[in-house]
């Protein structure tokens, strides 16, 4: 019983997110999905640290979740869908998650967009120092990444080791987030505290991508950066047979 009224408190406390009677529902994949995602992990924890019976935190969470995703139309607008989002940001961060992170993560432009407007710190790093921009980058959300710069995004921000969102996207070929972190001055030429010391440059060298690495050189890249193996990006281009991409290196080397 006190299982089931301490739920019942909460549905209380939360009331206002609930949907008309009847039109409850649990949320679609392509509309709430990330709703859901972020809520059912807050929630299920929630209840574990109350004593409630491990089964019944999930069917709790779940009705909980709908209610809160439910308040929102495909569009993410209107007076409820703004609390339950703000809701639901609280709840998250308290998690020690935050729900700009998780936005960004699923590619969520959409939500990310409708947390800007309600003024929800979208540059707040999570554990491990990784902010809404380094994962939107690292997972190769061009549009959600140009939503966070637009907002102001710090681009040069690091995490616990030092990387920066360009050095994701540069180590991963993603050109049109390199050129969106470019154009808003981001620093190509961060050397990151981690095993490898790969700056952006490097990153992109070692794996083979060109156009970004024309980019990277363009915007000032320094090639003459050593890593902490003492290796160029020139020399891991040339240690990995890629010709063409070590003859823009040495060009660019000749030129300075």
């Amino acid at each position: 019983m006190r299982q089931v009224a301490l739920f019942a408190a909460f549905v209380c406390s939360v009331g206002w997110v609930a949907p008309p009677p009847g039109r409850a529902q649990t949320p679609s994949p392509s509309r709430d999905s990330l709703l859901w995602a972020a809520c059912m992990p807050v929630y299920i924890d929630e209840f574990k640290q109350q004593g409630s019976d491990e089964q019944k935190a999930p069917v709790m969470a779940s009705m909980i979740c709908q209610m809160v995703a439910g308040a929102c139309p495909p569009e993410l607008r209107g007076e409820r869908c703004d609390k339950s989002i703000r809701l639901l940001s609280e709840k998250v961060e308290k998690s020690g998650l935050s729900l700009p992170y998780l936005a960004a993560s699923a590619g969520r432009t959409d939500l990310i967009k409708k947390l800007i407007e309600l003024k929800v710190n979208v540059n707040k790093p999570i554990k491990g120092g990784w902010t809404p921009l380094m994962i939107a980058a690292a997972e190769g959300h061009a549009e959600t990444v140009s939503a966070l710069t637009e907002a102001g995004a710090d681009v040069n921000a690091t995490n616990a080791l030092g990387r920066t969102a360009l050095m994701f996207a540069s180590s991963y070929g993603f050109l049109a987030i390199v050129n969106d972190l470019l154009g808003h001055r981001a620093d190509p030429n961060i050397v990151p505290r981690d095993s490898t010391g790969w700056t952006a440059l490097i990153g992109a060298a070692h794996n083979g991508h060109m156009e970004v690495i024309r980019a990277l050189l363009d915007h000032g890249a320094d090639a003459s950066i050593k890593d902490k193996q003492g290796k160029t990006a020139l020399a891991w281009a040339e240690a990995q047979g890629k010709v063409e991409l070590a003859q823009a290196l040495r060009d660019s080397t000749a030129k300075k």
